[in-house]
């Protein structure tokens, strides 16, 4: 996962920062490909709680 630009458009995804203690999800309009990181936006990346080189998860609905 990295920060940066919130994308213009996409598809949207639940984004979940994977922790069971202190569990977190969002819904955001993404712009991913499998393999590939995901580029969260520096307010979604504080909502779930997670940094640069995080791992979250995230399915499309």
């Amino acid at each position: 996962m990295k920060i940066g630009e919130a994308p213009k458009s996409g598809r949207p995804y639940l984004v979940t920062n994977g922790q069971l203690q202190d569990f977190r999800a969002v819904v955001l309009d993404l712009d991913w490909a499998p393999g590939k990181p995901v580029a969260l936006s520096v307010e979604a990346a504080e909502a779930l709680g997670v940094g640069e080189g995080a791992s979250v998860r995230l399915v499309a609905v």
